[in-house]
């Protein structure tokens, strides 16, 4: 059984996890708003990175914050199989009789790849599955896990 400390030291921590994950997400539409194109009307490479990192980043964040108010410690969030995979986080998530849609599971699932081997960090990548991903479709996937933020169930 947590303490009352331990659990308002997760609920602060999920906090701003959420907190950080906005301002990854609020970065990103910036970013996307105001990115390069190439000549034949692409987003260019130098604009696509930076996107995709701050967009999976800021769900790895809201999967993390959602778990953390489900009663998740901190410590288990960091074992190896579960730290920056967003398929594994989201498996444990449902594991905690959350319900995600079949477009969150799929963002989740293309981002993961890139996002948990952090190519998105070091690499300007030429290509990915995660690129063909649209705004829009990650947009809704970060209100749904946002959503999945707001609530704490026990």
């Amino acid at each position: 059984m947590k303490s009352e400390e331990e659990e308002n030291d997760n609920i602060v921590t999920a906090s701003n996890y959420r907190l950080a994950a906005v301002s990854f997400w609020q970065s990103a539409k910036i970013l996307y708003d105001n990115r390069t194109l190439t000549k034949d009307g692409k987003t260019s490479i130098t604009t696509v990175s930076p996107f995709y990192y701050l967009v999976s980043h800021a769900c790895e964040l809201f999967l993390k914050s959602a778990l953390l108010k489900r009663g998740v410690t901190e410590a288990e969030l960091k074992k190896h199989n579960i730290r920056h995979n967003l398929t594994n986080l989201l498996e444990y998530l449902e594991s905690k009789s959350v319900h995600v849609t079949p477009n969150t599971k799929s963002v989740l699932h293309s981002l993961n790849q890139v996002h948990e081997k952090h190519m998105l960090r070091y690499n300007l990548l030429v290509s990915s599955s995660a690129f063909k991903l649209e705004a829009a479709t990650i947009y809704e996937a970060l209100e749904e896990l946002l959503m999945t933020t707001r609530l704490r169930i026990d």
